[in-house]
C-alpha cells in the first residue's frame, strides 16, 4: 500500500497563519497539537473530508460530503466551506 494519500497543511488560525501540519494519509485522530484547532488548510492533493470527532463517524462529518479537492481554505466556515471552525 502507497503511504502516501494526498496532501494536506491544516492551519490553527485563519488565512493560513498560526501553527500547521502537513499531513499525508488518513488519520483517526489529529493529534494534541492542532486538535479543535483547525482554522484554514490548503489541499495540494488528494481529496479530503473533516469530522469534528476522532472516528471518522459519519455523524460527526462537517463540510463537504463528498471532500474538498485542490485548493487554498483561507477561513473554514465561509459560505463556499462550511466546516466547523477549530
Amino acid at each position: 500500500m502507497d503511504p502516501y494519500e494526498g496532501h494536506l497543511v491544516i492551519f490553527s488560525d485563519a488565512g493560513f497563519s498560526g501553527n500547521h501540519q502537513h499531513i499525508f494519509r488518513t488519520m483517526p485522530y489529529i493529534g494534541d497539537d492542532l486538535n479543535d484547532q483547525m482554522s484554514s488548510f490548503v489541499v495540494l492533493s488528494g481529496v479530503w473530508r473533516f469530522y469534528i470527532d476522532a472516528g471518522p463517524r459519519h455523524d460527526s462529518l462537517t463540510g463537504n460530503k463528498d471532500g474538498y479537492g485542490p485548493g487554498l481554505y483561507p477561513w473554514v466556515e465561509a459560505n463556499d466551506v462550511g466546516v466547523t471552525n477549530d
